[in-house]
C-alpha cells in the first residue's frame, strides 16, 4: 500500500493546479474585445477639410482606432487610418478639399494595444453637401444663442449682428467654406469683393435709400446702418432662398435699396438718365447687330434675357472662386471695355473706350445714354458735355455757339471740317440732327460709304442697274459723277437747300467731277440737260479727252504719241441708253464703219489700209468676245489702249481672225507698224 504521505502529496498537487486554472480563467475575463458607442455620422459642406465623428462611451479600454474606407471614398481622396491614437470625443476625420458632393462609406474599429484585441466593424459615413444649399441644419440653437446670462436682450453669443455671423463664417468653423473677413467689405473704387454689412443705408453717392420693405427696414441699426440680417434671415431655411429675408426675384432686394437706379430706357422715365437701364421691360435682343449673340454675363444669370442688377454685379464673393472684382464695385469683370463689350458689339472710336464717354451709374442724371457730364478728351483736356436730347437743342452738335455737344467736344485736329470745339470749322453741318443716323455707333461712328446705304436699301444698285458699268467695270467712285453731292456732303442730306423737302436725301448730279482723263483736262464739263455732256469724254463728243495712250503707246518702246487733233465724235450717247458698239460713237455714216475724216489722223484708220473692226487693233483678248476695249476699264477717259504687239505677245493686236494681211503685218513681232 502507498503511504498516507504519498497520497497527501498528490492531493496537494491537484489543488494547486486547480487554483492555478481558476486564476487563469479569472484573469482572462479582463482581456475581452473593446467596444465604442458612436454618435451621428458627420455632414459637411464641400470644401471643408475636416469632420467630427463623436462617440459617447467605450468598453475594455480601447486606445487606438482604424478606418477602412471603401473604393469610392478612396477615389475621392479619403485615406485609410491604421491604429491611430484614439482621442477624446470627437474623432477628427480628414475630408479631401476636392471631394465631390456625395456620401462616403467606411468601417471603423477600435483596439486595446495592451491585450491586442480589436472590436468589430462599425459602419460610418461622411456626407459632403453642396455649400450653395446650406440650411443651418448642422447648427443648434446654442450655436448662436445664450439662454441665460446673455450680454443683452438679443440673447446671442455676440453683441453685434455681424459678429455673430462672422463667428461661424470664418476659418475652422462650421461655415468656413463661406468665410467673411473685414477686408472683404466693399469700398467702391478701392477694395473689397463683398457687399458691406455695416454701411449707412442712405448714401447719395451710391444712390441708396432706406428700404421700403418693412421686414428689411425693421432690421437697421439705431443709426440706420445695414447689417447682415437686413437682407438675410438666419431662420429661413428655404433652399430656393439662401437665407434671404424677402423674395429676391428679379433682384428685388437690390432695387429696393438702390431704387434710384431701377430705371428702364431713358425714354421710359423722367429724368431716368443716369444709370444703365434694367428691369423686366429691358430685354436683351441677341438678333440685334448692336449686341453679341452669347454674352457671358447674361448666361451667368440663369440664362435670362432680362437686364438686371445681377447681370453685371454680384453680392458676396466668399467662396475664393475669384468671380467678382476686388475694387469694391462687385462686378463680374473689370470695369472697362471688357465688361461693356461682353454685350455691346461696338468698336472703339478713334482709340477711345466705352467709359471715355459713358458712365454706367451717374448720380447727377443730367445726360441721356449715360454720357458723362465731364469727358476727358484726347486733345483738349476735360470738357463739359450737355446731351439731353438726340435732336434739336443740346443734342449731338446743335450749332448754338456753345460747343458742348457730345461729338464736338473732341473735334479739334480731326480731318473733318465740321463742329470743332474751338469755334472754327463748319457748325451748320446737320446741326441739331441725330449724328448716328449716318455715323453709326457700331461702325465706330465712321462716315458711311455710299454703298453702305444704297446696297442695303436698294439691292440692285451697283450690281444690275445703270451704275454697274461705272462702279464695277470702270471702278468709279460715286463722286466722280456726283461731285460734292455724294456721301458726307450737305448736298446729300435733308437740310440741303437744294432738296425738294420731301424727306428724301437728294443725289444731285454735278458734271464738274466727271472723268477728265484722270485730271489731265482743264476743260470745264457742261451738262447739256439731255443726259449728254460736252467738253468731257464721258457721254459727250469726246473733245476733251482724246487718244490717251495705252500700254506702250503708239510706238512701242518709245514715247507716247498723241493724235494732234481729232474732230468731235459723231454721236454723244445718253447715259440711259449707252452704246452697243464702237461705231455708235466713232462712225462717219449711218452704217457705222469708219472714223470721221480719215485724213486728219494721217490715215491711220483708212479703210483701204486697215480693218474697219476696232477690235482688230484695240483688243483686250484674242477676239473670243470681239468687244475690243468697249465696255472695259481700258477705254475710260479716252484711253484707246493700243499696243502694237500681238495679243499673244502681250499687245492689243488680235491673233484669232486668221487674216493673212493682219497677221503678216502686225503679227510678225515688229516693234512699230506706224508708216
Amino acid at each position: 500500500m502507498k503511504s498516507t504521505k504519498h497520497i497527501n502529496n498528490k492531493v496537494m498537487i491537484f489543488y494547486v493546479l486547480l487554483v492555478l486554472f481558476i486564476l487563469l480563467l479569472s484573469n482572462n475575463s479582463f482581456a475581452q474585445s473593446p467596444t465604442i458607442t458612436l454618435g451621428v455620422n458627420p455632414e459637411v459642406y464641400q470644401g471643408t477639410t475636416s469632420a467630427n465623428l463623436t462617440y459617447s462611451a467605450t468598453t475594455n479600454s480601447p486606445d487606438q482606432y482604424s478606418i477602412d474606407y471603401d473604393a469610392t471614398a478612396e477615389t475621392e481622396g479619403f485615406s485609410d487610418i491604421t491604429n491611430a491614437a484614439l482621442p477624446s470625443s470627437p474623432i477628427n476625420l480628414v475630408v479631401p478639399v476636392a471631394a465631390a458632393i456625395g456620401t462616403y462609406n467606411g468601417n471603423l474599429t477600435v483596439r486595446n494595444s495592451g491585450s491586442g484585441l480589436s472590436s468589430g466593424d462599425y459602419s460610418i459615413t461622411v456626407t459632403v453637401q453642396d455649400p450653395t444649399l446650406a440650411d443651418h441644419s448642422l447648427t443648434t440653437c446654442s450655436s448662436c444663442h445664450t439662454f441665460h446670462n446673455a450680454t443683452g436682450s438679443t440673447l446671442t453669443n455676440f453683441s453685434s449682428n455681424e459678429g455673430l455671423c462672422l463667428s461661424c463664417h470664418t476659418s475652422g468653423q462650421i461655415a468656413e467654406t463661406m468665410p467673411f473677413l473685414t477686408l472683404d467689405k466693399a469700398i467702391p473704387g478701392t477694395s473689397g469683393n463683398s457687399h458691406a454689412w455695416d454701411a449707412l443705408a442712405v448714401n447719395s453717392t451710391y444712390e441708396t435709400n432706406l428700404p421700403s420693405n418693412p421686414e428689411m427696414a425693421a432690421r437697421l441699426t439705431v443709426g440706420d446702418s445695414i447689417v447682415c440680417s437686413t437682407c438675410h434671415d438666419q431662420h429661413n431655411s428655404a433652399l430656393a432662398s439662401p437665407y434671404l429675408r424677402v423674395d429676391n426675384t428679379d433682384d428685388a432686394i437690390c432695387k429696393d435699396c438702390h431704387s434710384a437706379r431701377d430705371i428702364g430706357l431713358y425714354t421710359d422715365a423722367t429724368p431716368g438718365y443716369g444709370s444703365h437701364p434694367i428691369g423686366n421691360t429691358v430685354v436683351y435682343n441677341d438678333a440685334d447687330a448692336r449686341f453679341n449673340a452669347s454674352p457671358t454675363a447674361l448666361l451667368a444669370v440663369n440664362n435670362t434675357d432680362k437686364i438686371q442688377c445681377s447681370t453685371c454685379h454680384g453680392v458676396h464673393d466668399v467662396t475664393n472662386s475669384g468671380t467678382l472684382t476686388t475694387d469694391g464695385y462687385l462686378l463680374k469683370s473689370t470695369n472697362d471695355n471688357t465688361l461693356c463689350l461682353d454685350c455691346h458689339a461696338y468698336a472703339s472710336h478713334q482709340g477711345q473706350t466705352c467709359i471715355t464717354c459713358h458712365q454706367v451709374h451717374n448720380t447727377n442724371k443730367n445726360n441721356i445714354y449715360m454720357i458723362r457730364d465731364l469727358v476727358t478728351t484726347p486733345g483738349s483736356g476735360d470738357k463739359t458735355v450737355v446731351f439731353t436730347a438726340e435732336t434739336g437743342t443740346n443734342s449731338f452738335a446743335d450749332g448754338d455757339g456753345t460747343y458742348d455737344g457730345v461729338c464736338e467736344v473732341c473735334h479739334t485736329t480731326n480731318t473733318s471740317t465740321y463742329h470743332y470745339n474751338d469755334g472754327t470749322g463748319d457748325h451748320t453741318h446737320e446741326a441739331g440732327t441725330n449724328c448716328t443716323d449716318c455715323h453709326i455707333h457700331e461702325d465706330d461712328f465712321t462716315a458711311p460709304a455710299c454703298s453702305d446705304c444704297h446696297i442695303a436699301n436698294f439691292p440692285g444698285w451697283g450690281t444690275t442697274d445703270a451704275h454697274l458699268a461705272h462702279t464695277g467695270t470702270y471702278s468709279f467712285t460715286c463722286n466722280t459723277c456726283h461731285f460734292e453731292r455724294g456721301s458726307g456732303t450737305d448736298y446729300h442730306l435733308f437740310s440741303d437747300p437744294l432738296d425738294v423737302t420731301d424727306g428724301i436725301a437728294e443725289v444731285n448730279f454735278n458734271p464738274s467731277g466727271l472723268a477728265t482723263r484722270d485730271g489731265q483736262d482743264a476743260n470745264t464739263p457742261v451738262f447739256n440737260g439731255d443726259k449728254t455732256c460736252s467738253t468731257v469724254y464721258c457721254h459727250s463728243n469726246g473733245i476733251s479727252a482724246q487718244a490717251v495712250t495705252g500700254t506702250g503707246g503708239w510706238i512701242l518702246n518709245s514715247s507716247a504719241y498723241t493724235i494732234p487733233s481729232l474732230p468731235d465724235f459723231v454721236v454723244a450717247p445718253a447715259w440711259d441708253t449707252g452704246s452697243v458698239n464702237c461705231g455708235d460713237c466713232h462712225a462717219a455714216d449711218a452704217t457705222g464703219t469708219t472714223w470721221p475724216s480719215d485724213a486728219v489722223d494721217n490715215g491711220n484708220h483708212d479703210r483701204t489700209k486697215h480693218k474697219e473692226t476696232c477690235s482688230w487693233c484695240h483688243s483686250v483678248d484674242d477676239l473670243t468676245t470681239y468687244i475690243g476695249t468697249y465696255n472695259t476699264s481700258f477705254h475710260v477717259d479716252g484711253d484707246v489702249f493700243f499696243d502694237a504687239r500681238t495679243f499673244a505677245n502681250g499687245g492689243t493686236i488680235n491673233t484669232a481672225s486668221g487674216d493673212s494681211y493682219e497677221e503678216g503685218h502686225c503679227g510678225s513681232g515688229r516693234d512699230c507698224w506706224y508708216p
